[in-house]
């Protein structure tokens, strides 16, 4: 199913005319296209974080013994501060990786949310434009 089928069967359930969901659908695709524009120039930076992220999970399976698919399931939930508390790092240095893996996420999701964020303002001033 593609993206126009779903967006227009959406369309039809709130009965908005044919013209609206046309410049909506257009709407969405310049917003998708700004966001992987954005995604594409930062990702550089993007991939470096989640790389991190990533060796945060090797060092909490190094420190605190742990399985490796455990380890990285606790750096990511820790770099999304969640922080569930089925895992938690043990070992002082184990806690100490998940000080700077909570940092590394905040910023990591910090720049994924600044750049939706201005692709959305990308997107309306192409619009206004019009």
């Amino acid at each position: 199913m593609s993206y126009h089928t779903v967006f227009t069967c959406v369309c039809t359930e709130f009965h908005l005319p044919a013209t609206t969901q046309s410049k909506m659908f257009d709407e969405f695709k310049e917003f998708v296209r700004q966001l992987v524009d954005l995604l594409w120039q930062t990702s550089g930076i993007l991939l470096v974080l989640l790389a991190l992220i990533v060796t945060g999970g090797f060092l909490f399976s190094f420190f605190d013994e742990i399985p490796l698919i455990d380890a990285l399931y606790l750096a990511f939930i820790t770099s999304l501060t969640i922080g569930y508390g089925d895992l938690t790092p043990e070992t002082t240095l184990g806690k100490l990786v998940a000080v700077a893996v909570g940092h590394i996420g905040i910023i990591y999701f910090g720049m994924v949310v600044a750049i939706s964020t201005l692709a959305v303002k990308r997107t309306v001033s192409v619009f206004e434009k019009d």
